[in-house]
């Protein structure tokens, strides 16, 4: 063949491609200036898989065949027939990414090959030809992502021919993070093949409550069982973050099963453990949040620095990787990457990258900027967990509009807030929050040691909670035990308690060891530092020295939310009928609530509802505690063990008269009519419901605290000393045991 033949065939091949169609006689004649030509051999290998993309390849005549080896299974996944006219390798060369699949002749193939210096002059010349070949791959990207997909469901290697059923029978879905998928009873049409993101499903109970069963992520599918059965959607899904699915007609998954004999057991029984792991209310999540966007408020928390320090300190919980805008720029090959928009071609394929790396790392940290927007927002939307940064002293406690801007389109993603100050005590957290969405506050001294590592154990879902149960005098055993856990080693991140536990909590989580909260039981030994009989109207007590103490323990104006522990504690709430969660405000008033026992001190009023003691709903908030600290070790100090005394024999009727009761015991000649005192109807009424709820959340604890104090009465107060001790004792014996 002459040049001139050679030439014109090749120029009519690009005139009449279906990308390069529509371009400028000048961008066509650019591109051919560049061109190489090439033949390939049969069985010859044009890429292999991981090679750099240093070139693209036109295809003019010829049959070639492209496919990748699984990283698990290492199965050989086919991806496609490549044919004349089509490009090859333009993946790669366009994203700056290594080969993701190796291409073959499968007979004599001749090619022509623009190498990247060339493309880049053309794009220079003629930009739109970028947008173009973007666009034309967009079909390879998804039949590779979806073969991935296939092959971890199917638990097999995948032909060419299933991926295009599921192809040609699907419908790709963008959802944004916090979008509803599908809701509870919808007709189930379809089901879905996770390829990026993650989803929650949840479930309303017969009392109309949202459950929280699981997390659906990558490679995993939702709504396989109402689809296969047309039956209703049994659950309801949202986005947790912005995620990529296939919508699958089941038609279309049935007829592939058929090609896959052992594939339908796999993924019954890949159904069924996720069924059976949901429904086990005493295990939390396996799933937990493995990316974090760090946005920092003010220029000083912008310092690369202090994310490395985070890094390293959380690495000892897992592989945690660090990414800022300039990061990501040279681990993806692209200078220009972090400002790629979403709606360029490449953001399907920028998306990919990031969740790929969730399956190297267990642990991302990106840091936004402002003044890089699109990063920013990419940050935030890859992330299970916004944390806002801010220093108390230099940053506005108001947020700003670029802040309401970026968190407007998260309002469904937690969102918490971290300050950084230096140094110095905890303070003034109450004043960030009026107009702020967040959940939870955290302090942090960049130059402790221990800061940095509870920020870490917070971070990473290995956080250590305590809680402590109300048991009045019985709860100072909590003190004992809290010095058999300091002994061992352990250092509290998250504290709770109800009645005397929260009592016990409070001055723990404002940074006590045992031997001051050893002060504070010898301080209530005294009954008569609480007593103050008033007329019994609405208690026995007019509750003014108890109010007192709490005031002179924690201070008047001591918030919750500038505790050196994460701290709640629970009361009851007689006028809505639930239990009320203090997780914020004045600490003493939220104590003062939770140990409100009724009869004996007067309720308190909150927000215009009438609160009393804790005990009478959630007496040991262990269930509380483990939906806060996820997968974090959690120990327990319950109080109220089960009595081993013989019950005491009451001689009472349907009827009482107190003058005949006292009667009995002031005449000796007279059998004493035996029955229980108020107080204690009163106080054992109230742990009825604890040891109820106890035996369904038990195991919710990692470790079980249970000192045997039940010969103690809940109002000896002056029992303290052999009660701690009892406390310290059951500590040590059930730390101990866990160790060997």
């Amino acid at each position: 063949m002459s040049i001139e033949t050679q030439t014109a065939k090749v120029q009519t091949f690009l005139e009449t491609h279906a990308i390069f169609s529509t371009f400028s006689a000048a961008a066509i004649a650019a591109i051919y200036a560049r061109l190489s030509r090439l033949v390939i051999a049969p069985q010859e290998i044009l890429l292999a898989m991981g090679d750099p993309g240093d070139a693209m390849y036109f295809v003019e005549s010829g049959l070639l065949e492209a496919y990748f080896v699984h990283p698990d299974t290492k199965n050989r996944v086919e991806l496609s027939l490549i044919m004349p006219g089509a490009l090859v390798g333009e993946l790669s060369l366009i994203s700056g990414q290594p080969r993701n699949a190796t291409v073959s002749a499968i007979e004599e193939s001749v090619l022509y090959k623009l190498s990247k210096p060339c493309l880049e002059e053309v794009i220079a010349l003629h930009p739109e030809i970028e947008a173009a070949i973007s666009s034309y791959m967009q079909p390879s990207i998804q039949r590779k992502q979806l073969g991935e997909a296939l092959e971890n469901l199917l638990g097999s290697a995948v032909s060419m021919e299933t991926i295009e059923t599921i192809q040609n029978n699907s419908e790709w879905v963008n959802v944004r993070s916090g979008d509803l998928l599908f809701n509870q009873n919808d007709v189930a049409d379809s089901l879905f093949i996770v390829i990026n993101g993650r989803l929650s499903i949840k479930t309303t109970d017969i009392n109309g409550f949202e459950v929280a069963l699981g997390e659906v992520g990558p490679g995993e599918t939702m709504g396989e069982y109402a689809a296969l059965t047309s039956s209703h959607r049994t659950t309801t899904a949202y986005a947790i973050r912005d995620s990529i699915l296939v919508k699958v007609r089941p038609e279309a998954l049935q007829s592939v099963l058929l090609s896959y004999p052992t594939a339908f057991p796999k993924m019954m029984k890949d159904l069924v453990d996720r069924h059976i792991h949901n429904f086990i209310p005493t295990q939390p999540s396996k799933t937990r949040a493995a990316t974090i966007c760090c946005l920092p408020l003010d220029d000083a928390n912008q310092n690369i620095e202090f994310y490395d320090r985070l890094q390293r300190t959380m690495s000892q919980y897992g592989k945690t990787l660090v990414l800022t805008a300039d990061r990501f720029d040279a681990l993806y090959g692209n200078p220009e990457a972090s400002q790629i928009p979403f709606t360029h071609s490449l953001n399907n394929l920028i998306t990919h990258w990031l969740n790929a790396r969730e399956q190297e790392y267990q642990f991302i940290v990106y840091v936004g900027d402002r003044k890089r927007r699109n990063w920013t927002q990419r940050s935030m939307r890859q992330a299970d967990r916004v944390l806002l940064v801010a220093n108390p002293e230099q940053t506005a406690s108001a947020p700003q509009e670029w802040e309401r801007m970026l968190l407007s389109n998260h309002a469904n993603t937690q969102t918490d807030l971290l300050l950084v100050n230096a140094n110095q005590p905890t303070f003034g957290a109450n004043r960030w929050l009026p107009e702020r969405n967040v959940e939870a506050v955290f302090h942090l001294d960049p130059h402790s040691i221990a800061s940095m590592n509870r920020i870490a154990r917070i971070l990473t879902g290995n956080a250590v909670g305590l809680v402590l149960a109300g048991g009045g005098a019985r709860g100072m055993a909590h003190v004992g035990a809290i010095r058999a856990i300091e002994e061992h080693g352990y250092d509290v991140d998250y504290v709770a308690g109800t009645s005397m536990g929260a009592l016990v909590a409070g001055v723990y989580a404002r940074g006590a060891n045992w031997k001051e909260l050893s002060i504070l039981a010898r301080q209530f030994s005294n009954p008569k530092l609480i007593k103050d009989p008033t007329i019994p109207v609405t208690a026995m007590l007019s509750g003014r020295k108890v109010t007192r103490i709490l005031k002179e323990l924690y201070g008047e104006d001591t918030y919750i939310e500038d505790l050196k522990r994460k701290f709640f504690c629970v009361a009851s709430n007689l006028s809505r009928s639930r239990p009320e969660i203090f997780q914020s405000g004045i600490l003493w008033e939220a104590v003062r609530a939770s140990m409100a026992i009724p009869s004996i001190f007067p309720p308190m009023m909150h927000n215009g509802d009438v609160l009393v003691d804790g005990a009478l709903m959630n007496n040991f908030p262990i269930d509380i505690m483990r939906r806060q600290i996820g997968n974090g070790k959690l120990i327990g100090i319950n109080v109220n063990p089960p009595s081993m005394k013989k019950r005491k024999a009451y001689t009472f009727g349907p009827s009482v008269s107190g003058w005949r009761v006292l009667a009995s015991r002031l005449n000796p000649f007279s059998k004493t009519i035996r029955v229980p005192s108020i107080n204690g109807v009163v106080m054992r009424s109230m742990f009825v419901n604890a040891d109820y709820q106890l035996r369904s959340l038990h195991g919710m604890a990692d470790i079980m605290i249970t000192p045997q104090v039940s010969e103690y009465g809940v109002l000896e107060y002056d029992k303290f000393q052999p009660i701690v001790e009892q406390g310290y004792q059951a500590g040590a014996t059930a730390l101990k045991q866990l160790v060997t």
